[in-house]
């Protein structure tokens, strides 16, 4: 079959935008959504996270009091060979040096309590999860640092250590 030039010019406009509308969804889609409730979304994507990944890291985020009623929270949650990788939308403005270190420590219960103590890297993400800070952890929290020696900490009647503060949220 002989297509002209004429034809040609005609559909490789169509073809290009339709293959830049895919590589585009494509490349930025947060991955399936896990919704506990009307308020919470865990995001999960990649080879070695599935529902259930997302559904126990959204139990230890509600347990912690990260996920707290009437306030919106996303996280979502994706591997790269042995390390998984949490990113928590968050907003940019109250980060400073002691967030990190809190959200350094609260990755440590993550990667103890949810992934079986499997390296992790915290990412803080703008609403379209663009990351903006990243935050490695080194080493279970209990190794960082005696958790009684943070800021609003208590234990709970397991003998866990929980973040609190006024948001649930890492402060």
């Amino acid at each position: 079959m002989y297509l002209s030039k004429k034809i040609i010019m005609k559909i490789l406009p169509v073809l290009l935008l339709s293959l830049s509308a895919f590589i585009f969804i494509g490349c930025t889609s947060n991955g399936k959504r896990y919704a506990p409730d009307k308020d919470h979304e865990v995001y999960y994507k990649g080879d070695g996270v599935d529902e259930a990944s997302a559904k126990k890291l959204a139990e230890f985020l509600k347990a912690q009091r990260y996920f707290t009623e009437n306030h919106k929270a996303t996280a979502q949650i994706w591997k790269t060979k042995d390390t998984f990788n949490v990113n928590f939308v968050y907003d940019k403005t109250m980060v400073d040096a002691d967030r990190e270190l809190k959200f350094q420590i609260f990755g440590g219960q993550i990667s103890k309590d949810v992934f079986g103590g499997a390296p992790i890297i915290i990412h803080l993400c703008d609403e379209e999860m663009s990351i903006f800070k990243t935050i490695a952890v080194p080493k279970p929290a209990a190794e960082i640092m005696n958790p009684a020696q943070i800021d609003k900490r208590e234990p709970d009647t397991t003998g866990k250590q929980r973040i609190i503060d006024n948001g649930g949220h890492p402060e």
